[in-house]
């Protein structure tokens, strides 16, 4: 551990008073004062300095000496305490701000400094050594209480109504998951440095949720975790006073518990909060909280506090709450009034979710589905009124209890307004998916597959993965939103925490290819957006494309096998063309690229409503489009559903032995996955797990959904015929009978 040159801790123990206190500080020298008081108020005090010089391996140790006094005044402790508090002041400038993950990409970081002393600092040749790079130029000098701005992109639109200078650009990127930033003085001594951290105790409100991490006192240890806290402001406060300036480092809440801990609606719930600091320091302790049904809320209350147990640095608060209806969400936070006249809400504020919670649940609804409650639009009133924190809740069938994910975001589909994009907390993903898509029950939008469309998707995103495709999860839920009662499904979405789940390399770039898309790919006939890795441009997809699709008929052959994933790309092509995807080889899908040395591209199918026969020119459940030809990936032509050809499924069907590879899995894929009998069975299954379940819900509500049942009914009815029909087709097409097809 490299050692702290300007660090300083004082002790104070009062034994006979079974009291500790314990104040940090930064100085060029580490002291410790022990104090004991015991019997008649003696007080021994012994002291060790330990320095380090600037760049020398060697450092000196001050005389040791016990001195025995008595204190016969209470006014000691207070100079003492003077003492300490003027000897841990800042001597230079400090790192007071760092926006080190804005959502909106990297081209918003930016670190700020800060003079907290009377007098003027000249920082010229002070140099950034770790995380970043950067040294600042001659006759650069901060005036006393004065900021100035260190971008990664200086010449942003942002920073022009700014009073402070901003420098920049520095070398590197701040990381998003936490590192060390250090700044030395042109003699090599290190100024300030904070290594700051993804996870807590670390503010979580400045990791990707808006806010920048800000500095609460400029004389307090740069890298303790509560000296620091997430902005109350959108992208933070560059160039000005931190709005969490002056703001406790203590007390902060160590941990909670609820008893019980899945509580009943019989169940009044007793709340245990532990507070890092000592109880002398606090006057009061309130709980406020607030319920949440599926159908509105309760008016916010407020419970007093009462202190349990405490130890030196810990103190135990409880209360109990009082039992609430089955299925209720219950937020809390709290209000804490300290002796100097303080007042704090703990979480803070600019916290993701800056309030605790549990759900209330009586087992009560009866299911073949996982259970998936939706609180979309909650405005809750902690730490103050107006605020809207979202959340979900999950039961698994086959669990016997609730898992709440309070505070992901669950906002409106951008297709459907009646569907929901719900992305998880960091750290708190469900299964391991940092964002699900929720569709409606019966979707209207003119642009979707029409009331099939849950249906088809759940089977197609399968068969994609069954068949050695990349491809996201797709699951039937019974979702509880509003009050209303519904089956649908929800997909996966392509992101870093996808490729995780699919054993991919997380820092892999994905693109959506899509006609609509902003960034046009004209010579295709489609369009792009980057998912991942914002930042660094699209040279690597634009390359690609040129490769294979560009130059002599060699040179494309060579780059399709250097820089595709063949396997997992001619995958795609069958699986595709079984279920009629004719939308999803220039548009609706996900090209991937993993990083070199591995340097392949795959692809993900994305939107796959328009499947099983549906083409936007026949009505929802016509089985027309049966005939999509065996070399549709190559030539994109078909009866009734023409489309461009794909940009990457092309360049590949090309290539002979490859288009061979391709139909001998065709072949497979139609005796085994895809046989008529196997895909009847799986669609009996569902069919009869959705009906089932729907019946439990009519027995549970009272409410009998005869149109649900017939959609139901109507849509496997459909996809039955529909594979019939495809093998009829693709028969005479392919070289033998189905009779002889060997495995290939």
């Amino acid at each position: 551990m490299r050692p702290r040159e300007r660090c300083s801790t004082i002790i104070i123990s009062c034994c006979h008073l079974r009291r500790r206190i314990k104040l940090s500080y930064w100085a060029h020298a580490h002291a410790e004062w022990m104090i004991t008081w015991q019997g008649q108020l003696f007080l021994a005090l012994w002291m060790s300095i330990s320095m380090t010089g600037n760049h020398k391996n060697m450092s000196f140790f001050c005389t040791q000496y016990i001195i025995r006094i008595m204190i016969r005044n209470a006014l000691f402790f207070t100079i003492l305490i003077a003492i300490a508090s003027a000897a841990r002041a800042a001597d230079d400038v400090v790192i007071n701000e760092i926006h080190y993950y804005p959502p909106a990409g990297s081209a918003y970081e930016f670190v700020e400094l800060y003079n907290p002393l009377d007098r003027s600092i000249d920082v010229s040749g002070y140099t950034f050594t770790e995380g970043i790079g950067f040294t600042f130029p001659d006759s650069t000098v901060i005036h006393s209480r004065e900021y100035i701005l260190l971008a990664l992109n200086p010449s942003l639109s942002d920073w022009r109504n700014l009073t402070v200078r901003v420098f920049g650009p520095y070398v590197g990127k701040l990381s998003n998951s936490g590192e060390e930033i250090l700044l030395r003085s042109p003699a090599g001594h290190i100024v300030d440095s904070v290594k700051y951290d993804e996870f807590t105790p670390w503010p979580r409100g400045a990791d990707g949720y808006g806010a920048s991490l800000e500095r609460i006192d400029a004389h307090l240890p740069s890298d303790d975790a509560y000296s620091w806290r997430a902005s109350l402001a959108s992208g933070g406060t560059p160039g000005r006073e931190n709005s969490v300036a002056g703001s406790p480092a203590h007390p902060v809440i160590r941990s909670w518990s609820s008893q019980p801990r899945r509580p009943t609606s019989s169940d009044a719930v007793k709340i245990e909060i532990d507070l890092e600091t000592p109880p002398e320091r606090i006057d009061s302790v309130n709980l406020q909280y607030e319920w949440w049904t599926t159908v509105g809320k309760r008016s916010p209350a407020t419970l007093p506090m009462t202190l349990l147990s405490s130890t030196e640095s810990i103190s135990t608060f409880s209360t109990t709450l009082p039992s609430a209806a089955s299925q209720t969400l219950v937020r809390f936070n709290l209000k804490i009034t300290l002796r100097d006249g303080n007042l704090l809400y703990l979480p803070h504020a600019a916290e993701p979710r800056p309030f605790e919670s549990y759900f209330v649940y009586d087992n009560e609804i009866p299911t073949r589905l996982p259970l998936l409650w939706m609180f979309p639009s909650i405005a809750t009133a902690l730490p103050k009124p107006g605020r809207i924190v979202r959340g979900v809740a999950v039961k698994e069938v086959d669990c016997d209890h609730v898992e709440l994910y309070d505070g992901a975001d669950v906002r409106n589909s951008l297709v459907d307004l009646t569907g929901r994009k719900i992305k998880f907390l960091k750290g708190e993903e469900y299964r391991g998916e940092r964002t699900i898509n929720v569709y409606p029950e019966n979707p209207t939008h003119p642009n979707s597959g029409g009331p099939d469309t849950n249906h088809k998707e759940h089977i197609a995103f399968q068969l994609f993965r069954e068949l050695g495709t990349l491809s996201p999860r797709c699951d039937w839920y019974r979702v509880i939103e509003n009050g209303q009662q519904a089956q649908r499904t929800a997909t996966g979405q392509p992101n870093e925490k996808f490729l995780e789940l699919n054993e991919r390399d997380p820092d892999c770039d994905i693109y959506k290819i899509a006609y609509n898309e902003a960034n046009r790919l004209p010579s295709y006939g489609t369009g792009y957006s980057k998912q991942t890795n914002l930042d660094e441009g699209a040279d690597n997809l634009l390359q690609l494309l040129d490769a294979i699709n560009r130059g002599a008929a060699e040179e494309r052959e060579t780059a399709v096998r250097r820089y595709l994933e063949v396997d997992e790309v001619i995958n795609y092509s069958v699986a595709g063309v079984l279920i009629g995807n004719w939308d999803g080889f220039f548009n609706n899908m996900f090209l991937i690229h993993t990083p070199f040395p591995i340097d392949k591209w795959e692809c993900a199918p994305w939107d796959l409503d328009k499947t099983f026969g549906y083409t936007d020119g026949y009505p929802p459940h016509s089985t027309t489009f049966a005939e999509m030809p065996l070399e549709f990936p190559l030539d994109g032509r078909a009866r009734l559903a023409s489309r461009q050809a794909g940009p990457v499924s092309r360049p590949l069907h090309l290539i002979e032995d490859l288009h061979t590879i391709y139909l001998y899995r065709m072949k497979d894929a139609m005796n085994n996955i895809f046989s008529i009998e196997r895909m009847n069975r799986w669609i009996d299954e569902i069919e009869a797990l959705l009906l089932e379940d729907l019946q439990l819900e009519a027995d549970y509500t009272g409410a009998y959904r005869s149109s649900r049942r017939n959609q139901i009914q109507s849509a496997y009815d459909t996809m039955r015929t529909f594979i019939q029909l495809r093998h009829d087709y693709l028969r005479p097409l392919l070289p033998t009978s189905v009779s002889d097809w060997a495995l290939h």
